[in-house]
C-alpha cells in the first residue's frame, strides 16, 4: 500500500469513524395510545425505544468510542449519553444480541459467574477480522 493509501485507510478505520461520528440525540417520547398490557402509554413508548435499532446504534457507538479492549454491559451503560438514560428511565440497558454486535464489528460474549450471576462482555473486532 502506498503511503497516501495507508493514510486514507487509517483515516476511515472503524475506530476513527466511531470517534468522529455524532451520537444521535434521544427522540422525544410520544405516549402510546394503545399501551402494552399493564404498562402506561409512556412506559410502552420507553419499552419500544429500548428495543429499537436506533438505540442499538447508540449502544454500539458507545462501545466503539470507549476504545477499550473489553467492556461489560454495566460499563457500557455507565457511558451511555445522559439524554438516552433520561428518556428510557427504568428501560435503559446496554445489552446487544450477538447478531446485533456482529453488524457493528463487536464480539458479544455471555460470561457466567460461579455464583449463578452473569454479565455480557463486548470486544471490538480488529479491523479486517470477521
Amino acid at each position: 500500500m502506498s503511503n497516501l493509501t495507508q493514510m486514507q485507510h487509517d483515516l476511515f478505520a472503524p475506530t476513527n469513524v466511531a470517534a468522529m461520528a455524532c451520537m444521535p440525540l434521544a427522540p422525544k417520547l410520544i405516549a402510546h395510545s394503545w399501551p402494552y398490557p399493564s404498562l402506561s402509554g409512556e412506559d410502552s413508548a420507553r419499552s419500544s425505544l429500548s428495543q429499537s435499532a436506533h438505540f442499538v446504534e447508540v449502544i454500539a457507538m458507545t462501545i466503539k468510542r470507549a476504545n477499550a479492549k473489553v467492556m461489560t454491559d454495566a460499563e457500557v451503560k455507565a457511558l451511555l449519553p445522559v439524554d438516552w438514560l433520561h428518556a428510557l428511565g427504568r428501560w435503559a440497558h446496554a445489552t446487544l444480541a450477538q447478531w446485533q454486535g456482529e453488524q457493528h464489528g463487536i464480539h458479544v460474549e455471555y460470561v457466567s459467574h460461579g455464583d449463578g450471576g452473569h454479565h455480557w462482555q463486548y470486544r471490538v473486532a480488529p479491523e479486517g477480522a470477521e
